[in-house]
């Protein structure tokens, strides 16, 4: 008799080759499908971050204080149109404000808005110029105090003064004689 030497895999091989293949081919797809997700989510995040970026600088141009505290819309790249409020607070320094500012961008159907809440200091002389007065008042104090610290401390302030003069020798300190280089004409 003769014996037939068959060169292949059996039907179990075959079946337990399948088996392992589609479980790789699930978890291969899983993971791709996440990695897309975590890639719709960071460029969703960095879409609000540049309108929130834009929305800010926007804001903090304003040079009028009192149209800066009604708040406002301010239309975005991404996210429409976003709304904002600021309070604003002095703080004792001239022309620095602290500022209190609530950007809300919106967002798909489905999903609450996008609210940042900031505090920001800022040097605004023009906001100062609102109240009439108020800058040279506080400009007024501030020397007072200065002038106070330095005469408590014994130091004295001479203030600098300019005195006219028609030889043009003394308003450039150079003396007459000499010319550029210090050579002797």
């Amino acid at each position: 008799m003769r014996r037939f030497l068959t060169k292949g895999f059996t039907l179990i091989e075959v079946l337990l080759a399948l088996v392992v293949f589609s479980f790789a081919i699930i978890y291969l797809t899983n993971a791709f499908v996440n990695t897309l997700l975590s890639l719709k989510a960071i460029t969703e995040e960095n879409e609000e971050l540049t309108d929130l970026r834009f929305v800010r600088s926007q804001i903090i141009q304003e040079p009028d204080l009192k149209e800066f505290e009604k708040g406002g819309e301010i239309k975005t790249v991404n996210s429409g149109m976003a709304h904002w409020k600021g309070e604003v607070e002095w703080t004792g320094v001239l022309d620095l404000f602290k500022v209190d500012l609530t950007i809300e961008l919106p967002q798909p159907e489905g999903r609450k808005p996008y609210t940042q809440a900031e505090t920001l200091l800022l040097l605004r002389p023009s906001w100062s110029d609102s109240e009439p007065g108020k800058r040279g008042q506080l400009k007024a104090e501030k020397q007072e105090q200065l002038e106070k610290t330095r005469a408590s401390s014994g130091m004295r302030y001479i203030t600098p003064t300019i005195q006219k003069s028609n030889n043009p020798a003394q308003k450039t300190n150079i003396p007459a004689k000499s010319g550029i280089g210090g050579k002797k004409k």
